[in-house]
């Protein structure tokens, strides 16, 4: 029996009884992954509040941010208080089939590609983006087409002039990306943009949505409104690439090249849209242009180095010339409308796990916590030794299970205690584990579930279990951990905020060991048991006296020949800090963000963020604590990775932590 229920949580699982089992994973949606069905939202605090209930039903993790939609929504009536383009003509559809048509055409129509005004030279430009010398020069520029790929993963860019695009075709030759056009100033949108988003994600496409920009229209904050109401929205599921804005010149003449904007007019409106976007979607979306317009039309501005950049060029040269600001590309538009590919020929700049990287970009999420451990589970390829599952609604078992799921190179995934989520489903049989570790006892995960997972791995299904939490933590340690570690990890067994940035730590390489749970007052009998036959290097106590007795770290000290400290601030930021300053240097590749106030997102990220070796840092849900913006201006990671929707790191605080990044 297939039941779909929320129960606690807004996801769709598995049921299994005793009477019978059925496993049924979730099929790929069609074209962007489905809002969630409930957005709750985290309870944020700065204090150090005590979890009531260990047992505790976790907050779900929706991401809010809009998806593209399937089904065309009427238009809005243009802004008529500016200064609009040409209307476009009723009688002359965006379904022309082949290559594109003239830009006279294009004007008619309102319809206008990605780089329909750098395709131009001499009189075309002339006529089209006016007759001054800067015009000319932008548009000679991209007059000759290339050839051959430059290196990177292959795509392309494509519109409504686009018409029954062979995506199979396209994958064979090996086509691994696409950007859609969407919309056009606030009157315009593509009866082809749900088919072609569809048909691209259904053969392995990773595809994203642009906007064709016509600032003199109305604002930045309208257009992007209008873009991510109609097709520009994003999901965190690998399959889609952050929302694009296509700038470049008026394609409608006169002298008007730059849209009628002063070069700090043009910033603000970049500005406008791309911010507004953010705050939408929680990612930043990508900017596409060229480095004669950029210099032109915003002054030469620096002020978007930290938005990816899509340049376009069409000489035959082995490196595109970039606009003040960026350092590299990560898309190339090289070739306009000659090629293997419909639309235009484009490249990303690096490998494929980059491009899904940056389809990810800083935010791994799913629409719950469910869908948030699959996300972070995505990082994996397919056949790793192991895997290890927990229940979703209690932190102990997984914060045991994260540093052993880092040293054997596996995910944490977190179910239901009598069923297995569809989407938890759709990763295990992505993900073909050698084998699968249950954590926990039948009171978190069920005999039934336990039998429904052995169905997604040839090696067998074992659990990890005790009597009570501090016995399964000492089960984890045993399985993963042979005598002598360098270090070991104590954390309280009776919540769980200081040990989260902990559990990262533990599951790296470079500071691997086993965490072990006790009481604010004693050390069950289990675990000093196993601190006996560890005997480690040193121990490291993550959480004030508060958490853990001064009593308890003395006793502690007679498991080890070495020192035993305390990593612990004021409230669960302050050690997060700490915990981070204590192991990790400046210059790190990637700092991991999530929610200080549940645990679901970051337990499933302790292994992810422990094989990357970087820290998890806990934030507030609308706020980030200065004790963590101080570390992560220490840190100046390369990159931040967010755990979790925008419910649980709202889309502000994502743009924010934007800022801390080194490239």
């Amino acid at each position: 029996m297939r039941s779909r229920l929320k129960v606690g949580l807004a996801t769709t699982f598995t049921l299994v009884t005793a009477v019978g089992l059925v496993v049924a994973g979730a099929q790929l949606p069609a074209t962007a992954a489905p809002e969630p069905t409930s957005t709750p939202t985290p309870t944020s605090t700065s204090t150090e509040a005590p979890d009531a209930s260990p047992s505790a039903t976790p907050t779900a993790d929706p991401s809010a941010t809009p998806t593209p939609s399937t089904t065309p929504a009427p238009t809005p009536a243009p802004d008529a208080s500016a200064p609009a383009a040409p209307a476009p003509t009723a009688a002359a559809p965006d379904a022309s089939v082949g290559a594109d048509p003239t830009l006279a055409e294009m004007n008619q129509t309102g319809n206008h590609t990605m780089g329909s005004t750098f395709s131009l030279s001499g009189a075309a430009a002339d006529a089209a983006i006016g007759n001054n010398a800067a015009s000319q020069s932008a548009a000679r520029t991209f007059s000759s087409a290339a050839t051959t790929f430059p290196p990177g993963v292959r795509g392309l860019d494509v519109s409504g002039w686009q018409t029954n695009i062979n995506w199979n075709q396209v994958w064979a030759d090996g086509g691994r990306f696409a950007y859609i056009k969407a919309t056009e100033s606030l009157d315009y949108k593509s009866s082809q943009f749900s088919s072609q988003y569809s048909g691209a994600y259904n053969v392995g496409i990773i595809r994203g949505a642009y906007h064709f920009a016509t600032p003199n229209t109305s604002s930045g904050a309208a257009q992007a409104r209008y873009f991510v109401q109609n097709g520009g929205g994003w999901s965190a599921d690998g399959r889609t690439l952050p929302p694009l804005l296509d700038i470049e010149f008026n394609p409608y003449g006169g002298s008007n090249t730059c849209w009628g904007l002063s070069a700090p007019q043009m910033v603000a409106w970049v500005a406008d849209f791309v911010n507004t976007v953010t705050s939408m979607t929680g990612i930043a979306p990508a900017i596409y242009t060229n480095t004669n317009w950029w210099n032109l039309c915003t002054g030469g501005s620096a002020a978007f180095g930290a938005y990816p950049l899509f340049v376009a060029n069409y000489s035959n040269i082995s490196t595109p010339p970039l606009p003040p600001g960026w350092g590299a590309y990560t898309i190339w538009q090289f070739a306009n409308g000659v090629g293997p590919f419909p639309g235009d020929q484009d490249v990303f700049n690096g490998s494929m796990n980059d491009l899904q990287a940056f389809a990810l970009g800083n935010r791994l999420a799913g629409s719950d916590a469910f869908g948030t451990s699959a996300a972070l589970s995505s990082t994996f390829s397919p056949g790793v030794p192991v895997a290890y599952v927990a229940s979703g609604y209690n932190y102990a078992d997984a914060l045991a299970g994260g540093p052993a799921a880092g040293k054997q190179k596996g995910p944490v995934l977190l179910v239901q205690p009598y069923g297995v989520p569809d989407v938890i489903a759709t990763e295990l049989k992505r993900l073909r584990p050698a084998r699968i570790v249950v954590l926990g006892g039948p009171s978190a995960v069920s005999d039934a579930t336990v039998a429904t997972l052995s169905a997604y791995t040839s090696g067998g299904v074992t659990r990890l279990a005790g009597s009570d939490r501090f016995e399964t933590s000492v089960a984890v340690s045993k399985s993963a951990f042979g005598a002598n570690p360098s270090v070991a990890y104590i954390a309280t067994g009776m919540n769980f905020p200081d040990a989260l940035t902990g559990a990262s730590v533990a599951a790296g390489t470079a500071h691997s060991g086993p965490l072990l749970l006790v009481t604010s007052v004693s050390i069950p009998p289990s675990v000093s048991a196993e601190l006996q036959r560890l005997r480690p290097g040193r121990i490291v106590v993550l959480g004030g006296t508060d958490a853990i007795n001064a009593s308890v770290m003395s006793r502690l000290s007679s498991y080890t020949s070495g020192s035993v400290t305390r990593l612990s601030g004021d409230d669960r930021y302050i050690t997060s800090a700490k915990v981070s300053q204590a192991n990790f240097s400046p210059g790190v590749a990637a700092a991991y963000v999530a929610v200080g106030t549940n645990f679901p997102d970051a337990l499933s990220g302790a292994p992810v963020a422990g094989i990357a070796n970087a820290p998890v840092l806990l934030t507030q849900s609308t706020a980030i604590p200065q004790s963590i913006t101080a570390e992560l201006s220490r840190l100046k990671p390369k990159k931040i990775v967010i755990l979790g929707g925008t419910a649980a790191v709202s889309a502000a605080v994502a743009a924010q932590l934007n800022g801390y990044v080194v490239k």
